[in-house]
This record gives structure tokens, sequence and C-alpha cells, in this order.
């Protein structure tokens, strides 16, 4: 609450006294050079990878740290603070990356990664990053800190929230205490949004109703709901093409999905060839595009369609295979995602 607050006020202060060039903590837009180096720099350093450890410890992407310690203690505007952390996060994410890939899943023969919440997540938060780039210039000043307040402490208090609820969780394990939660996930359930932490992710009758060509299920789904209390229904597979499909699933998820993979690298490839072309502040277009026209704009927001079109594929392809599992009885492991209706959305 503090830092948020020491965010805000000196915002607020320059916008109501009208103090020229001044930022968040009084800061102008012009930041020193790298070097020589200062103690701010030291200090804003050895507390960045301090930040960026816990973060991976407790599975959060960082920004939270990042950018209030970028700002109060190395003096760099909002404007420049957000780029920043976001490249700092990524160098963090790399590492955890090349360290997590060798893991396995602690309850399951699988990698410890899921790779369907990477694809169904990143297209769209590729999405958001363009959108914001294009808002984080254009917008005003105090827009831009009170936009980044309210994301700061709603997810402070997420993480919060998510830390209290993993403590209770370990404690009642390790003492013998019987564990109430099952099979939760962070996706909130219909009519109630605010409680997202520990909704049910079991299908309901109509997840499979009006499905993209997933239709042919609609009208069996309570029969198909058998297969949460451990016996096959009836479905499209007989018991033996059931038993055959599960092990086929099992199989197949023991080895890192290179397809996926590819997906993913194609997607950041696309975006990354679109900014090439479009030039930055320091090279220029290959194809003459200048800042601010037409082709400019273009190759800035053909970013969406494209990101939007995968996010779309990944849903239908998600849809599939989570009709499959329920009719051929695929066990879920507590804190596997159910890649319904409602999940396929939220997430």
């Amino acid at each position: 609450v503090l830092v948020l607050i020491g965010l805000l006020l000196p915002v607020v202060a320059d916008h109501i006294l009208g103090l020229p060039d001044a930022g968040a903590g009084g800061h102008t837009d012009e930041h020193k050079d790298l070097f020589p180096l200062d103690s701010s720099d030291v200090c804003g350093f050895m507390l960045g990878a301090l930040g960026l450890m816990i973060a991976a410890g407790g599975g959060i992407g960082g920004g939270g740290i990042l950018v209030p310690l970028l700002i109060l203690v190395m003096g760099f505007h909002p404007r420049y603070a957000i780029p920043l952390s976001n490249i700092t996060i990524l160098g963090g994410s790399i590492a955890n990356c090349i360290l997590n890939l060798q893991k396995r899943h602690p309850v399951a023969d699988r990698p410890m990664i899921d790779f369907d919440l990477v694809l169904v997540m990143e297209p769209l938060t590729i999405t958001g990053a363009v959108l914001g780039s294009i808002l984080n210039k254009v917008a005003p000043e105090i827009f831009i800190t009170l936009m980044l307040i309210l994301t700061l402490g709603y997810t402070s208090k997420r993480t919060w929230d998510k830390g209290i609820q993993t403590y209770r969780k370990e404690y009642a394990a390790a003492n013998g205490f019987p564990v109430i939660e099952s099979y939760a996930a962070v996706v909130p359930d219909e009519g109630d949004e605010d409680n997202g932490e520990s909704t049910s992710l079991l299908p309901s009758e109509t997840d499979f109703v009006n499905t993209p060509d997933l239709t042919r299920w609609s009208g069996k789904a309570r029969q198909d709901m058998s297969w949460a209390t451990g016996t096959i229904g009836d479905s499209d597979f007989n018991p033996a093409e059931s038993v055959r499909m599960r092990q086929a699933i099992v199989d197949e998820e023991r080895h890192i999905p290179f397809p996926k993979l590819a997906v993913l690298l194609f997607c950041f490839a696309s975006v990354a060839i679109l900014n090439l072309l479009k030039g930055t502040k320091t090279t220029e277009s290959p194809l003459g595009v200048s800042c601010g026209s037409m082709g400019f704009w273009l190759l800035n927001l053909a970013v969406i369609p494209i990101t939007v079109a995968i996010a779309y594929a990944v849903r239908l392809y998600l849809l599939k295979w989570y009709a499959i599992k329920s009719q051929v009885g695929y066990e879920y492991t507590e804190g596997d995602v159910r890649w319904n209706n409602r999940s396929t959305i939220v997430y």
C-alpha cells in the first residue's frame, strides 16, 4: 500500500501544480546514462535480482516488484519503467524456461510446463502488449500511473490471497488435517467472478452444448459426466477403445509437445517480423514505412488478427480434446485445467 501511495502522490501533485517535465517521484523523462554507475543503480540491480528470485520461486511474473523498484529506487519515468520491467522479466523467463523444461510433473509422468496453458494465454497476451504499447505512447502520464497502480494493487491482492490459500493447504497436509480443496484453478464460475481461485473446473451439463465442431456430443452431456465418478458412460468410444485412447493420451503427454512449441514460435516470429518491418527509433523500415503513416499502422495492428486467429484455433483444439478426454474417462490430476467452454474464454 505504501509503495502504491508513493507512486501516486508525486504524479497527482505534479498534475495539479502543473510542474513541467516531471514524472513519477519528481523524475523527468530524461534518465542518466548507465555508466558511471551510482548507488541507486547498484541498489536497483541487487534488489531487482532478489525480486526476480522471489518471483520465480513464487510463480509470479515479477512486474509488481520491478516496476515500483525501477521508479522509486532507480528513478525511471513510468513510461520507461514498464518496458524495462518487461525486458527484465523476459530474461528471467528464459532462465526459468530452460530450468523447468528439464523438470517433471510432481504427480504425473509428463513435463512440468503446461503447454496448453501457454498456448491459450500467450497469443492474447501479445495482443494486449501491442495495444498497451500504443496506449503508453498516447495516454497522459496520470492515466498511465493510475492504471499501473490499479493493476499492481489487484495483482498484489490476488498474490496475497493465493499465498494464504497455499499456506493453509500445505499446513493442513503437513499436520494430517483433511484438505477440503479439490481440483481448484483460477477460473471464476458463472455468477462468482470474485472467487476465481477456488472454483471447480468439473464440467457442467452445458459445457458441450453449442461448442463448435463438437455439437454431436451436446445430446449426451449427462451420460458423458459419468467419467467424473470413475466409470465410463455412454459415449462414442466403447470400453476397449476408451482404454486405448486414455493410454495414447498419457503416452503423448510424457514428451515435450514440439508441434505446440512450433505454434508458439510461429506466433513470436510473426510479431517480431512485423515489428522489424515497421522500423524502430534507431533503424529505418526496410519497406520505407514512416512513423504514423497508413503502412505503419497496418503493420503495427496486423499483429492483432494473427494472434487472435491463433488463440481461436487453439481454443477449438482444446475443446475437441477436452470432449474426447471426457468420453474416454481420462483422469485429471489436482491442478489440471479442464478446457471447457468457460475456461477457454476466461483464460
